[in-house]
């Protein structure tokens, strides 16, 4: 892969984690499936966010994704996942 075509990842084990600390019964579980596509979802997130945040830095003339470059882009994010 190279330099200009990193895409993100995530342990499929990190997010398994996390969304089990948020079960109330221990006897919950998750299907490795779900646990797929929610890593998928967020990847896909995640690549979104990087496009819209590059957008708006670009319109602002500016080299660099700053956090109110993200800022900006959020809210109409979160309404359009």
């Amino acid at each position: 892969m190279s330099a200009d075509k990193i895409e993100p990842t995530f342990k499929k084990e990190t997010i398994k984690e996390i969304v089990k600390m948020k079960f109330s019964d221990p006897k919950t579980k998750i299907t490795d499936d779900a646990v797929c596509v929610l890593t998928e979802m967020l990847r896909l997130a995640t690549v979104e966010s990087v496009l819209r945040a590059g957008v708006q830095a670009s319109r602002e003339a500016s080299d660099y994704i700053l956090i109110h470059h993200i800022e900006k882009i959020v809210a109409q994010l979160i309404l359009d996942l």
